[in-house]
């Protein structure tokens, strides 16, 4: 599951690094101030000039939206396309968007610890660049954060909610099963066990957390470097807050078969998301514990590992051989990859779509929590 799909630059995508976490000093940010609003939206991208304004119109649209409670903020990694000249657009008409260019591409994670530095909100919710928000899915976001906070006046870590599967070209791909209830989880091994969030935390548009909380983080913390910063930090909430609320409401698109982390290949692209999961697991929750090899075995291998081992199909027999190999090496001593992984590894290419067509048959239309 892409963090973000057009954030880096095609040497350097996710940026370099794993140290501490200061971000350049970009002063020039264009706009109006966000102070004092409860939810900041954020926007890192980079040469979307095709997609971020279906993002923007999806923002200013949304039923419920006021700028008195939420603010945009957008950080524009240097791109080379006409991304700014879009934006600039919108703030000929909407001024209180926060616009921030970078002077030179810094990567990926460099990016998103950007956005979040500019934000003001009490929340943020940073939004892929190519993704979009559903109809109905701001007002359902609004009001859960602020029944939240009711219950909880100390503020929540975060939230999560379902998003629906479109694709390139804004066509229903699947949509999931949903109830509309919000659910408050406490302790972090509930947390990342339920309805798999360790590897929902991965899609960033599908998630808000509480930015004071987060700056805190990446502030003490080493944030690693390979597009899931996000990721990371939101691991860390869980660890040190144990709190978190679930929204089963999808609020969110996301856009499938647009990511530029492609450039170098399916296998570099694969590794990225091998490496990024695992690594922050085993750097918060430590390597020997029972909750890091728990979200290997019900999570990593059956839901990232497993769907890049089944996509690979559609490759050569290079890339599935290469892919097929890094996994053996890292997680043979798993009986989860004997019995989740490996099978697919065998499937035949055309049984793929066929497996495919039997989940997506069936899908029950969403439900909101004024319905549900």
């Amino acid at each position: 599951m892409a963090a973000c799909s057009a954030q880096g630059n095609e040497d350097d995508p996710a940026g370099t690094g794993t140290g501490r976490s200061p971000v350049p000093g970009w002063n020039e940010i264009k706009g109006g101030n966000g102070m004092g609003k409860l939810i900041s939206i954020c926007i890192p991208t980079y040469n979307r000039e095709a997609f971020v304004g279906d993002l923007l119109d999806s923002i200013l649209t949304s039923e419920g939206f006021s700028e008195e409670d939420t603010e945009v903020v957008i950080s524009d990694n240097a791109s080379t396309d006409s991304t700014q000249a879009v934006v600039e657009r919108y703030l000929q008409q909407y001024p209180w968007i926060r616009y921030h260019r970078a002077p030179k591409n810094v990567g990926a994670d460099n990016n998103f610890l950007q956005v979040l530095s500019l934000a003001t909100g009490d929340y943020c919710w940073v939004i892929g660049d190519d993704d979009w928000i559903l109809p109905g899915g701001y007002l359902e976001v609004l009001q859960a954060l602020k029944e939240a906070i009711q219950v909880r006046p100390e503020g929540i870590s975060g939230m999560t909610f379902d998003f629906s599967w479109y694709t390139r070209d804004r066509k229903l791909y699947m949509q999931p099963e949903t109830t509309g209830r919000m659910v408050f989880l406490e302790g972090c091994t509930r947390i990342l066990s339920y309805k798999c969030m360790g590897y929902r935390f991965g899609f960033i548009s599908a998630n808000l957390f509480n930015r004071e909380r987060a700056v805190e983080i990446v502030r003490y913390n080493a944030i690693f470097r390979h597009a899931y910063a996000l990721l990371h930090i939101q691991v860390y909430l869980t660890k040190q807050y144990q709190d978190w609320v679930w929204l089963d409401v999808p609020a969110v698109s996301w856009r499938m078969d647009n990511d530029s982390f492609l450039t170098h290949g399916f296998h570099k692209r694969f590794l990225i998301d091998m490496r990024a999961y695992d690594e922050i697991y085993a750097d918060v929750l430590g390597r020997s514990s029972r909750l890091y090899r728990h979200l290997i075995a019900s999570q990593h291998l059956p839901c990232c590992i497993r769907g890049y081992v089944l996509r690979s199909k559609n490759h050569s027999l290079a890339e599935q051989f290469k892919i097929g190999l890094s996994v053996l090496r890292e997680y043979w001593h798993y009986p989860a990859f004997w019995f989740r992984v490996f099978p697919a590894w065998l499937l035949p290419g055309f049984a793929v779509p066929v497996l495919r067509r039997l989940i997506r048959r069936g899908r029950p239309a969403r439900k909101t929590r004024r319905e549900a």
